[in-house]
């Protein structure tokens, strides 16, 4: 499947208003915050970047831009104390939880860290600055975890991934969600052609 399913581009602000605490959240502050907590509990993972702090603010953004544009970020995580890791960016009910991966370059892959692909869905954005983010589609995380992990970014680091071209659109995705908003406490029907697309279980 191509790239029909782009969304347009959305605009966003580096500082924006959190829908879970009313307050103003600033970009940089959450990368700081991200950071600082990984360091404190030892556990602070490989960088794409050689900044080790621009990889948290090109993905606080990319999370902004997914939650604003299909709003639901009063299920974001992204301010809670995760110090062990921050691979669920949302939680919607009745849906399930969210990795939202960002790049800042044209990116060919999708790409989940090894033995980190555990959420339901994953989605992929690029970023091209604070006020130019584009959402590019997703995949269900059951297909990207049974992809054997390669270092597809050059760096060294092992992940799981499947091609930005063979990625579902946003237009699917988003009808899902809007389900989920308008009946929480009922569980979404996946839609199971897509699960099996790729040789995921019936």
């Amino acid at each position: 499947m191509g790239l029909s399913g782009i969304s347009p581009i959305d605009r966003i602000r580096s500082t924006w208003l959190c829908g879970r605490t009313g307050r103003m959240i600033d970009a940089d502050a959450v990368a700081r915050k991200w950071y600082n907590l990984h360091v404190k509990h030892g556990n602070l993972s490989r960088r794409f970047f050689d900044d080790p702090l621009l990889e948290n603010r090109i993905g606080a953004i990319g999370e902004i831009a997914f939650g604003t544009k299909y709003d639901v970020m009063k299920y974001w995580l992204g301010l809670e104390e995760r110090p062990y890791g921050d691979d669920k960016d949302f939680d919607i009910p009745g849906l399930g939880t969210f990795d939202v991966k960002t790049a800042q370059k044209n990116p060919i892959w999708l790409l989940a860290k090894a033995g980190k692909a555990k959420c339901d869905f994953y989605v992929l954005v690029r970023y091209f600055s604070d006020q130019d983010v584009r959402i590019l589609g997703w995949e269900y995380g059951a297909n990207l975890a049974k992809v054997k992990p390669e270092d597809k970014g050059g760096k060294g680091i092992m992940s799981h991934f499947i091609k930005t071209s063979e990625l579902l659109p946003m237009s699917i995705l988003a009808d899902m969600i809007e389900a989920a908003l308008r009946k929480p406490e009922l569980k979404v029907q996946l839609s199971l052609p897509f699960l099996s697309k790729k040789g995921g279980d019936p």
